[in-house]
């Protein structure tokens, strides 16, 4: 006897029918672990109807005549093919409306229509589903109404609005992967990177090529990754011209300086055009940089006392072995000023500092550069000072910053200064000007909408330049 959700079973063996239909439908919508394939099939027309008994439907009406498209069947499989549970093909319908709505209906395959070599399949749903149509109604979808899928090329008679048929349980399965073979079907790569790699390129490719054009839909989907810290989300369509068979798409992944496991991401694809989908989800590894040198926090230059205090700070250090600075005046060559020993390892924040007894009357530049243990080494960005308009000195708190990000400037020169905040990818986000000068100076950024993440501040004007780190935690 075939499982129907619309009879009551009070004995043993129906319970636990039910219960295991119930747990395959949670498993599917409320799973996060994507760990099996969404196989798809596209149907170019279709009805819906009143149940009149086990195989055979009332009331029908053409999907078309409502202003309903993009008709699929979806079953979350561990396979290549459909399959079933029981005598039941369980998975979804997914259906657009009249006004451009995606909608998922949940049941399963029942029975076929006519009898003899069917044209179509009926599915029996098992949720209510409400849909746009196009003369401006609602059509409720639910466990009182079936939902015909028929084959590409194929017609059926609504004669009267009515439709019969057999469930041939044994059948059913068969007719529809023979008619899921048909179609080019639709994988997308899996990929593993670090994260310093910046844009990753997924390959989606077709099975067979074929004269028609193909198009899917793609979207990212978060996992332990998060968009906007991890990597950028993004969505679209992918169009493959008749008879190509690979596309690509590409996703940017975010860098940072936090110590982390590898975290996962994933690209669905989804409403495939003349294909089925045989492989829906791409899962991306995204793997942490290895341990920087020195995680440079700050690095400052401030004319005081006829000197110029020279100060930076490391967040960590890994096999360090010493720094060096540079100077350099107008257009002279660089100077090396001094050498300084590193940490060589350590997690917490260090603090340097040097005094350089020249005191420049234009422009000066200092630079600083990391060695390791190893002999490599890594220079940083150039920052400029002038002793004879500015004794400018920055304050930023709080550290970490938090929903309020506050920067005091002390001695400010008489002339514009511009704040900026940018992203890891170097994107301006915000930015202040100060105009009006004191002795103490305070300029506030909104930064709750922001995720968490390293961030650069740069304050400048047209003879100085200062860059700091910022990490938010909100």
């Amino acid at each position: 006897m075939r499982f129907n959700p619309l009879l009551k079973r009070n004995t043993k063996r129906f319970q636990i029918i039910n219960l295991t239909f119930l747990l395959i439908i949670f498993v599917h919508f409320y799973s996060n672990s994507f760990v099996q394939n969404l196989l798809s099939v596209p149907f170019t027309s279709g009805f819906v109807g009143d149940v009149n008994g086990n195989n055979s439907a009332t009331g029908c009406v053409l999907m078309s005549s409502l202003g309903w498209n993009s008709i699929y069947f979806t079953q979350t499989t561990n396979s290549t093919v459909f399959v079933s549970q029981g005598n039941d093909i369980i998975g979804n319908v997914v259906i657009t409306d009249a006004v451009g709505n995606i909608h998922t209906v949940p049941g399963y395959i029942k029975w076929r229509a006519p009898s003899g070599s069917p044209t179509c399949l009926v599915f029996s749903p098992t949720s209510a589903v409400s849909l746009a149509t196009s003369g401006g109604g609602v059509y409720t979808i639910s466990s009182t109404k079936y939902i015909g899928l028929i084959f590409n090329g194929q017609t059926l008679s609504l004669s009267g609005g009515n439709v019969n048929g057999n469930a041939s349980t044994t059948g059913l399965l068969d007719v529809l992967n023979s008619y899921l073979s048909v179609f080019p079907a639709i994988s997308i790569s899996d990929i593993t990177v670090n994260e310093s790699i910046g844009t990753i390129s997924l390959s989606i490719s077709l099975s067979q090529s074929t004269s028609s054009e193909v198009r899917v839909n793609y979207a990212t989907v978060n996992g332990t990754a998060s968009s906007g810290s991890d990597y950028t989300s993004k969505s679209g369509q992918i169009v493959f011209p008749a008879y190509q068979t690979s596309l690509s798409v590409t996703v940017n992944v975010l860098t940072d300086l936090l110590s982390e496991p590898t975290e996962i991401f994933y690209v669905h694809l989804s409403g495939s055009v003349n294909a089925s989908i045989l492989k829906s989800v791409s899962t991306i590894n995204i793997t942490d940089n290895p341990p920087l040198p020195v995680d440079l926090l700050s690095f400052l230059a401030v004319c005081s006392e006829n000197v110029v205090d020279i100060k930076w700070e490391t967040g960590s250090e890994f096999n360090s072995d010493y720094f060096i600075v540079d100077r350099k005046i107008g257009d002279e060559d660089w100077f090396k000023l001094s050498k300084i020993p590193a940490s060589n390892y350590s997690t917490e924040k260090q603090t340097y500092s040097l005094k350089d007894q020249f005191f420049p009357t234009d422009n000066v530049y200092y630079r600083l550069s990391q060695f390791d243990k190893d002999g490599k080494s890594k220079t940083f960005e150039p920052i400029v000072v002038n002793c004879f308009d500015t004794k400018l000195e920055v304050e930023i708190f709080p550290i970490p910053a938090f929903k309020t990000l506050n920067v005091r400037l002390y001695n400010a020169p008489s002339e514009i200064i511009t704040i900026t905040l940018f992203n890891s990818l170097g994107e301006s986000l915000t930015s202040n000007e100060l105009n009006e000068w004191g002795s103490e100076n305070l300029i506030q950024f909104d930064i709750g909408s922001l995720n968490n993440g390293i961030y650069i501040l740069k304050i400048e004007n047209d003879n100085h330049q200062i860059s700091k780190k910022i990490v938010i935690q909100n």
